[in-house]
């Protein structure tokens, strides 16, 4: 990837176009648990590459490049959000309309499941916990991602653990057990 941002940085779109390629699961999965939908999802992907391919000359290491491009989609996430005032995550009466299996490769049933566990959690916690549980990052890649100490991440996922635990406890939902 070192070479495709060489020419990338040179003005190369093509370049530019196969470094994206090759992170686009990631970015679909990102943008997806965030969004809620497929058109959505595409559109805060289009907008993040657009202002990557614009600002790439504001890349400060080469090595962050994956994790700069996560969080401009992260933020772009938030915009589409904000401007739609819409729940960021699948709600329960749309997920039959879940789209790009192919993209996902966990149960959609589980991940629906998943979802409704976050529903307890601040807009931050559940970025890290789908991070974290969903996309599989490690703390390490979420604090690099977030900008937030490793420590401070390591916390809140055990926070959130624990607010989950407390909400299934408190709520009674028997439907996880199945």
């Amino acid at each position: 990837m070192d070479n495709l941002l060489e020419e990338a940085l040179k003005g190369d779109k093509d370049a530019f176009s196969l470094i994206f390629l090759q992170i686009q699961k990631d970015l679909y999965r990102i943008a997806l648990s965030k969004t809620g939908n497929k058109e959505d999802s595409l559109d805060a992907i289009q907008e993040t590459m657009y202002y990557t391919y614009k600002n790439l000359h504001q890349l400060k290491s080469k090595d962050s490049l994956k994790y700069w491009i996560i969080k401009v989609l992260i933020n772009e996430c938030y915009k589409i959000y904000n401007k739609k005032n819409k729940i960021n995550l699948i709600p329960i009466e749309k997920s039959n309309k879940y789209e790009d299996k192919e993209f996902y490769e966990k149960d959609l049933d589980s991940n629906i499941k998943f979802k409704e566990l976050l529903a307890c959690l601040k807009k931050r916690e559940k970025i890290i916990m789908i991070l974290y549980y969903e996309n599989l990052y490690t703390t390490k890649e979420i604090a690099k991602i977030m900008k937030i100490k490793e420590n401070t991440i390591k916390s809140i996922i055990k926070r959130s653990k624990n607010k989950i635990k407390k909400d299934l406890e408190e709520n009674n939902y028997e439907k996880f057990n199945k």
